[in-house]
């Protein structure tokens, strides 16, 4: 199905230009990576660029939350080209959304002997899920891209990856159509911390290709987008020297229009601390979080009494890990919800006393600066941050709300933890941010970022 709004008749010497943006996550569909894409397409015609966005038809994707509302704030000179997409997940009615990524590698991370059953499975499913799950969009996806580029007269192409079967589609377009290429990866493809790395001795198909491929992508790219400094240098560091200039960073941000206005804190008698967003077994989890939990009740049972937490986002994680989570006898002190709409989420942060942020606990994941963390700054409600040393950990320095705690040490955990809801309690932690330290990632700014880099690789008129 394809949506075309406004698409005004304009010779070649007056028309605006054009981008094809090449995102699978794209309205209906609600997830996190959505929101970047999202906030692109709705301010780049306010810098003389109209998007033509090449998408999934939502209906074929059968895992990630719907959220119709996002639709309405789609500028009206945008075009969606939405493309059928091809699951064999589906066809073999094992669309489980009990079974994600995390859990099928959860059996590989602890060297549990897979079944004959399972490595047949796990066979098929590295065939058609190459580079990720969501390959079967590639062909349709590809096909409708190369006729938008020639019928509505394609300037650019631009890819938000993951998931990376978008990068390979903006690739092929690139190669069949020699338009210039823009990639940009919101989580690195080679070397993501989040996602199952083998080692050495069992270096994959998989990961030979895919670093072939992420290769070729960079080769063929004008400009390479990634979300923080570090993971710029860590992509510069595989490239000949040469090359490197055309990697570069534009960050996540937090659009103000979501954020005016937002409702107070009404004071209930709880302390009500939120986390938001999924969880990654074996690195991003809240264990420790919930050992520190734990220590608390133990040594300041009066403090604990007051305390809830809500994790909102991530069933799968929580049924997967309830008996484990129950021997920590939290009780209702703990809470997991389902996934709530972007407008709704945004409402809770800003009615909480204290939002946590949960890192890695790999030391190695020093380029991680998620979506949430930027949104939990723009709420100005305190931040406890769990993370390493890092570009996350640079940002909550910067704004000036919020603590850090090594996501390992559960004792500082709980250590921090009371410190902070003793000073919340008592109004004496900061709740003002650094307003000049956060204009940098406004949504527009960082649009007006891209639009420049459009207009840089765009080759001059004949």
């Amino acid at each position: 199905m394809s949506v075309a709004v406004h698409q005004s008749p304009v010779t070649p010497a007056s028309r605006r230009k054009r981008v094809l943006i090449v995102a699978y996550y794209f309205p209906p569909i609600g997830t996190s990576g959505t929101f970047r894409t999202l906030k692109f397409v709705k301010y780049l015609p306010q810098f003389g660029w109209d998007p033509i966005v090449l998408t999934v038809d939502a209906r074929h994707e059968y895992i990630e939350p719907k959220n119709e509302a996002l639709l309405s704030q789609l500028p009206a000179s945008v075009t969606v080209v939405r493309t059928y997409a091809w699951s064999l997940q589906k066809l073999l009615h094992r669309a489980q959304k009990t079974e994600n990524s995390a859990n099928l590698t959860k059996d590989v991370i602890s060297n549990k002997k897979p079944s004959f059953s399972q490595k047949v499975r796990a066979f098929v499913r590295d065939i058609f899920h190459f580079p990720d799950g969501r390959s079967g969009w590639f062909p349709f996806a590809l096909v409708r891209g190369f006729i938008a580029v020639r019928k509505l007269n394609v300037d650019v192409i631009y890819t938000s990856a993951p998931p990376y079967t978008g990068t390979l589609v903006g690739l092929g377009l690139k190669l069949l159509t020699g338009k210039p290429l823009i990639s940009d990866f919101r989580d690195p493809w080679v070397g993501n911390t989040y996602r199952y790395q083998p080692d050495q001795q069992q270096v994959t198909w998989q990961a030979r290709w895919a670093k072939a491929l992420e290769q070729k992508t960079f080769a063929h790219s004008a400009r390479v987008i990634n979300v923080s400094a570090d993971l710029t240098a860590k992509s510069q560091s595989v490239v000949p020297p040469e090359s490197r200039s055309k990697f570069l960073t534009i960050h996540n941000g937090f659009d103000a229009d979501d954020f005016t206005p937002l409702p107070p804190r009404v004071a209930d008698g709880k302390f009500r601390i939120v986390y938001t967003g999924c969880f990654y077994e074996g690195s991003r989890e809240p264990k420790n979080f919930l050992r520190a939990l734990r220590l608390l009740a133990d040594q300041s049972p009066l403090e604990f009494e007051k305390i809830e937490v809500w994790f909102v986002g991530d069933m799968v994680w929580a049924a997967a890990n309830a008996p484990w989570c129950n021997s920590l006898k939290l009780g209702e002190h703990i809470q997991f919800k389902p996934f709530l709409p972007h407008k709704e989420n945004l409402k809770l942060l800003a009615e909480s006393d204290l939002l946590l942020m949960i890192g890695s606990v790999k030391p190695a994941d020093t380029g991680s600066l998620p979506v949430k963390i930027f949104e939990y700054a723009a709420t100005r409600r305190p931040m406890l941050a769990l993370v390493h040393e890092g570009e996350s950990a640079k940002f909550v320095r910067g704004c000036g709300i919020g603590r850090l705690a090594n996501p390992e040490n559960p004792e500082e955990i709980a250590t921090t933890l009371l410190e902070m809801y003793r000073e919340i309690r008592a109004g004496t932690f900061p709740t003002e941010p650094n307003l000049e330290f956060l204009r940098q990632y406004d949504r527009r700014e960082l649009t007006r970022q891209l639009a420049e880099l459009f207009t840089a690789v765009t080759p001059a008129p004949s």
